[in-house]
């Protein structure tokens, strides 16, 4: 449990020092730049109602009702996940990779790319910082939380197939808007799984020492 936990500081430090190399090396943060211009120059109107959309309803004023109506669903048809341990566990498979992203954010303090980069208008340049991307944080912690919480069993590649396109195409529509480098984005469709994988061994670890103490302590007399 404490290798894990290590791991994810780790991880967290790594991605901190990442974010300070692409401000620093040239060529890195010429190449993000560049990312930016090709993927919007690219994106049609249809594609970019899409990514307005997908803008509006992982924003930070709305994703927690996402995530809410994401997970409820989930916890009332699973009768395992009913478990005030089990809902306990998803939140914070959600809100601790999405807090670590948030946490960078501030430490990095990565300026969001240039408006004349972006060939798109689409919606205001958000006034906090770029690095990572939260919109593909929410988006891959909430993936994560339910590949990690559903035992399935057939479907299961189903289900990994439609996270990764949902992560990708948040990831895209963050750069498609002008609003995110593409390291940006790529950091957080990566640190956030393994975040997530690490953090469930760790609440599992939990989980399995609780319940051996309470199988090992005696009963209770009177």
């Amino acid at each position: 449990m404490l290798v894990r936990l290590a791991v994810m500081l780790l991880l967290v430090a790594a991605a901190a020092v990442l974010g300070e190399l692409l401000q620093s090396i040239t060529q890195l943060g010429a190449w993000d730049r560049a990312g930016v211009t090709a993927v919007s120059f690219a994106t049609g109107p249809a594609a970019a109602h899409l990514a307005a959309f997908i803008d509006l309803a992982l924003g930070p004023r709305s994703a927690p009702f996402v995530a809410l109506a994401a997970i409820a669903p989930l916890v009332l048809l699973v009768p395992r996940l009913r478990r005030t341990g089990e809902v306990l566990r998803i939140a914070l498979l959600v809100v601790v990779p999405w807090g670590a992203a948030a946490v960078l954010k501030f430490v990095v303090q990565r300026p969001r790319p240039d408006a004349a980069l972006s060939a798109l208008d689409t919606i205001p340049t958000p006034v906090s910082f770029s690095y990572p991307s939260g919109h593909t944080a929410i988006a891959a912690a909430l993936c994560c939380a339910v590949l990690l919480s559903v035992r399935l069993h057939r479907g299961r590649w189903l289900v990994v197939a439609l996270s990764v396109l949902t992560i990708g195409a948040t990831g895209w529509s963050r750069v498609a808007l002008g609003v995110h480098h593409p390291g940006d984005v790529l950091v957080s469709a990566l640190l956030i799984p393994a975040l997530a994988v690490l953090l469930a061994g760790v609440l599992d670890a939990v989980g399995s020492t609780r319940s051996d103490s309470a199988a090992s302590a005696p009963p209770a007399t009177t």
